[in-house]
């Protein structure tokens, strides 16, 4: 099993630690701040997981593109695919529903 550990700080600029490890084709990502405690997703492990180092303040920041490099055909890889396809759904459902609203008013202004 492979194992990196972070440190991040937070918008109100405590400290919190995540840590990603590596089995298999199986990625677990954990942090200490109250979503993640709470097993809850929490923007912290998203973001190192999405790209986003800016904030990381443990002198390992580099070995971020390690643990996306995990990603490739981890279970968390197929998740991440699904939830942007999930947002990519309910982005077109808002324009639909928006468009709908906006048909309904013309509709009884005429």
């Amino acid at each position: 099993m492979k194992e990196l550990k972070f440190q991040v700080k937070t918008a109100t600029f405590d400290v919190q630690k995540v840590l990603f490890r590596k089995a298999g084709n199986n990625l677990t990502a954990l942090c200490s701040c109250a979503a993640g405690t709470k097993n809850q997703l929490c923007k912290h492990r998203l973001a190192i997981l999405l790209g986003d180092d800016s904030a990381i303040v443990s002198d390992n920041v580099q070995d971020a593109a390690t643990v996306r490099s995990w990603l490739i055909g981890s279970d968390v890889q197929q998740a991440l695919h699904e939830m942007a396809d999930a947002a990519r759904a309910l982005e077109n459902a808002q324009e639909a529903y928006n468009s709908a609203k906006i048909h309904l008013l013309k509709t009884m202004l005429d």
